[in-house]
């Protein structure tokens, strides 16, 4: 879905609702089956896959293709000698940077009401309108990226879209006075709100017609020979002029995916039997349990905004086995390792700028880098002439002047510790100041994840499950419970949402079993003014919605009302409010 666009038009439907009742899409259609109607949203399940592209809109001037992190802050960082920022991973086009999907939670009416999602929409053969009754609002779920940040919204929306049907041989799924469904291939070719694709010929196998499509069935039981009960519609859309969204005026790509946290886990340190920090390790794996890759390991934390950068493994991926940089810092990122490397790099270049040779530039930035951090002056003097010696061998044998330089600040680290022992220096030389975090002198760096505008192709797909509220003449909503498959284990009935409420208002009730069900609403003199539903209902839970009218239509004065549900031998009655 396309971001909120404030020139967004109120419609109003009375021109469109002279036209749907009862209208025939297919002639032919031995059943009378037909789409048109008033549906109110019960579901919603979306999952977005974001792919790095190259660099294509004026709007990319702020991407990059790296996730940083900056000590000790973004905003210190971005100051020229204000911080320090390293890249956490880099990417390249065609990778895939993200997968991720609405909550489960949004596959229930419950669930859309706690999340403040509320849709209804007027449906025929070839148009959508939202809202579908004049006088509610609308929302839906989407994303927004604000500085470079990506996060979840509910956005207001309202749409006077065109629609397509194709209908296949094989659309009608029933037999003479059986329920049933009817399948089209959807497309949406006009929209303010949506994705625009195809509606497929070949809606069994869709893939081959069109990158873009949709699918839409129409569910009826046996006493229904008009209209449809509900309705799912499924739909894959991928950024592009085909679908609308995600380009510019020029039909250049420019969506950027905004990442301002990474995964972390709050359990590898002390697995390891290391010093254990107050935050979480940025990018860490947690403990993988049972060897199953299909299960998470322990202590994955998905969101992580503040952390420590913490390396066990080093470049081959092996836990301990000596080529992990942070290795004398207690594996952690700590201030002597930044000051290590820092004054290393810095005099080295000041030296080499100057005109000295390698070997003195070497040992003059070993000298000064292991003296930062605490070591002697004939521990510094001493490490820096084997270092110089190294770095020169390792070229000599080939290894590039940028990774032998970048390699010999760590060797410096290890070297110090050795010879202070084996010479007998005893300088009590000790880099590891991973048992605490930063203190102005030492200690573990606390490092923010940046807010980093990464371009990429976002594809949707797109599951939405909506009830026919005209179907039965009232307002009644059934639908199972949230994931589709759980039987509440008691009876019990939910508070109502929104409320106060003005127009409509939802609350949800439970069934343990299947049970003759009355669901009445009552004003404060004891009388009856609603009859909501009245029947047996399967067991699960149920959604009731009320529109603040009567039995006659009427709409009801402001005030304090009740609802009553009567399921079996259970009552429940509960408070709810009016207020125009």
């Amino acid at each position: 879905m396309r971001q909120p666009d404030p020139r967004f038009k109120s419609v109003s439907c009375r021109r469109f609702l002279s036209s749907l009742l009862f209208l025939s899409l297919f002639a032919g259609n031995a059943l009378g089956q037909d789409i048109g109607g008033t549906y109110q949203f019960i579901g919603v399940h979306v999952g977005y896959t974001e792919v790095v592209r190259d660099s294509a809109s004026a709007a990319d001037s702020s991407a990059v293709y790296e996730v940083t992190a900056s000590w000790p802050s973004s905003a210190a960082a971005a100051v020229p000698g204000g911080g320090f920022t390293i890249d956490l991973e880099g990417f390249g086009a065609g990778d895939t940077i993200a997968v991720f999907e609405t909550p489960a939670a949004l596959l229930s009416p419950a669930g859309l009401s706690a999340f403040g999602i509320s849709l209804d929409l007027a449906l025929t053969s070839s148009s959508l309108l939202i809202p579908g009754i004049e006088g509610n609002d609308a929302t839906y779920p989407t994303t927004s990226t604000i500085n470079c940040s990506t996060g979840a919204v509910i956005a207001d929306v309202s749409d006077d879209a065109t629609i397509s049907l194709l209908s296949t041989e094989n659309s009608l799924d029933s037999t003479a006075g059986v329920a049933g469904s009817f399948t089209w291939g959807f497309g949406i070719t006009a929209s303010e709100v949506f994705d625009w694709f195809v509606a497929p010929s070949d809606w069994e196998d869709p893939n081959t017609y069109a990158e873009n499509w949709g699918i839409l069935t129409g569910f009826f039981d046996v006493d229904n020979t008009v209209l449809f009960d509900t309705l799912e519609v499924f739909w894959r859309a991928i950024d592009g002029a085909a679908s609308n969204i995600g380009i510019d005026t020029e039909g250049k790509p420019n969506r950027v995916l905004g990442v301002a946290t990474v995964p972390g886990d709050t359990v590898t340190v002390g697995a390891l039997g290391l010093n254990v920090g107050t935050y979480p390790i940025l990018g860490g794996s947690g403990i993988d349990h049972d060897s199953d890759p299909s299960t998470p390991n322990i202590g994955i934390v998905e969101d992580v905004n503040w952390g420590y950068l913490f390396d066990p493994v080093g470049v081959d991926n092996s836990l301990f086995s000596g080529d992990e940089p942070l290795q004398f810092t207690g594996y952690y990122f700590t201030n002597n390792f930044l000051t290590t490397v820092g004054t290393f790099e810095a005099t080295l270049v000041a030296q080499l700028g100057g005109g000295a040779n390698l070997a003195t530039a070497l040992t003059a930035a070993v000298d000064a880098a292991l003296q930062a951090i605490g070591a002697n002056a004939t521990l510094a003097a001493t490490v820096g002439a084997v270092v110089a010696d190294s770095v020169a061998a390792w070229i000599g044998l080939g290894v590039p002047d940028s990774v032998a330089f970048e390699k010999a600040p760590v060797f410096a680290l290890g070297t110090a510790l050795v010879l202070d022992t084996l010479l007998n220096i005893n300088s009590g030389f000790n880099p590891d100041d991973s048992d605490h975090d930063y203190n102005l002198t030492n200690g573990r760096l606390i490092f923010e994840i940046d807010n980093n505008c990464i371009p990429t192709t976002q594809t949707r797909e797109v599951t939405a499950f909506f009830f026919n509220i005209a179907d039965t003449g009232d307002t009644t909503v059934n639908v199972v419970d949230s994931d589709f498959s759980t039987v509440p284990e008691k009876f019990a009935v939910h508070n109502n949402f929104p409320n106060p409420f003005n127009p409509s208002t939802h609350f949800s009730f439970d069934l343990p079993a299947m049970m003759a069900t009355e669901v009445t609403v009552w004003n404060l003199l004891g009388q009856q003014v609603r009859t909501l539903h009245t029947g047996e209902l399967p067991a699960g839970q149920h959604t009731a919605r009320f529109d603040g009218r009567n039995d006659a239509g009427q709409p009801i004065p402001s005030g304090v009302y009740f609802y009553r549900v009567q399921a079996g031998q259970f009552v429940s009655t509960h408070k709810m409010m009016l207020l125009k």
